[in-house]
């Protein structure tokens, strides 16, 4: 039996391979990153550290800052799209030792929204997902309090200057939650990249009134520095 899975395995690396969505080399049947890739991904992972040069007003942490190949990999996930690429950078995530430590038996895990005409159009909310598969892994609570209003330019499409006022008036708490579920118990805010932090500031603001004890922000890179 080994021996035909053995087989049919390279027969679909033969006739079906696929190319690295990073370096574009061939890689194996149904994998979208490469293994020297993905070396180099899970190298710049870590713990989560704290980074200070947002505009979010408590803490955020991440897994890797201004590392090209992350936000590279990040870029691809958001507009090639790839849900592929991004199962297998979340993977890379939850196999970072010493991860399970951040996390609390209470925390409540929260995606940082997207309105859904631009969900429809990309298949999903890459932040949903890692939020998801963060708090299967580590037995968190996962919930979507926070929904987006209506559809804004996107933050990377925008200047230093439209960044602070882009997202005014743009997010609000759900009509379904249940305040109960978030008295006194940490928050964490979970997207895919932090960048000036607006997003995530706007977010804390309407998860504020749920009277959680903390809310602080985790992140899978962050790409900003103050000049």
């Amino acid at each position: 039996m080994k021996i035909i899975v053995s087989f049919l395995k390279r027969a679909l690396n033969v006739f079906f391979s696929h190319r690295c969505h990073l370096c574009s080399s061939v890689t194996e049947f149904k994998r979208s990153v490469c293994n020297n890739c993905a070396q180099k991904v899970s190298v710049v992972m870590g713990c989560p550290k704290p980074v200070f040069d947002t505009r979010f007003k408590g803490r955020i942490y991440t897994l890797s800052s201004y590392d090209g190949l992350v936000t590279d990999a990040i870029r691809i996930i958001k507009y090639k799209p790839s849900k592929c690429l991004l199962n297998e950078l979340i993977q890379i995530c939850l196999k970072v030792p010493g991860f399970e430590e951040f996390f609390r038996g209470d925390d409540v895990l929260v995606p940082a929204p997207m309105h859904y005409t631009r969900q429809k159009k990309r298949g999903f909310n890459q932040a949903a997902e890692i939020a998801r598969a963060f708090a299967k892994k580590f037995n968190c609570l996962y919930a979507e309090p926070v929904v987006r209003m209506k559809a804004v330019k996107a933050q990377a499409e925008c200047n230093e200057k439209e960044r602070t006022t882009n997202l005014e008036n743009v997010f609000a708490l759900s009509d379904d939650y249940l305040p109960e579920k978030f008295y006194g118990r940490r928050i964490i805010i979970i997207d895919d990249v932090a960048t000036t932090g607006t997003t995530l500031l706007k977010c804390s603001q309407q998860l504020e009134a749920l009277n959680p004890s903390e809310i602080i922000a985790l992140v899978i890179t962050h790409s900003y520095k103050k000049k």
